[in-house]
């Protein structure tokens, strides 16, 4: 069976396809961003995203700008490395980072000592099997 016999818009079908769904199994086995399964992976400057835990060694500061737009910046330490993070307009988890605390960090590693993270989690790596 085909995606064409269920009741899909041209549209939106257009866009299934261009995502490599082309039937109604493709679309139950695709799982978004948020409920992928989550495996360590190290920061180096080759790989497209880094999935490991850290600990906060820094106090996060935030530097406001363009009105509500905010920068996080904070220090973390993953596996002896010292490495500064930054997410963008998440300023309302400013109280929650504690130094000492231990973050499930998503992201890329900017350079060899700056990572630019997409998502940022409470708790190590084991607490969130999907996310």
């Amino acid at each position: 069976m085909s995606l064409k016999g269920l009741r899909i818009t041209k549209p939106r079908l257009e866009l299934l396809e261009s995502m490599g769904i082309f039937s109604p199994e493709d679309l139950l086995c695709h799982y978004p961003y948020r409920y992928e399964f989550l495996l360590r992976q190290m920061p180096s400057l080759e790989d497209e995203r880094i999935i490991c835990d850290g600990m906060i060694v820094s106090n996060a500061k935030i530097a406001y700008r363009r009105g509500l737009q905010s920068k996080m910046v904070f220090d973390v330490k993953i596996d002896d490395i010292v490495y500064h993070a930054s997410i963008f307009n998440r300023h309302f988890m400013q109280a929650k980072l504690k130094v000492g605390q231990v973050v499930t960090i998503i992201g890329k590693l900017a350079n060899l000592t700056s990572i630019v993270c997409s998502d940022l989690k409470l708790g190590a790596l084991s607490d969130h099997p999907t996310i």
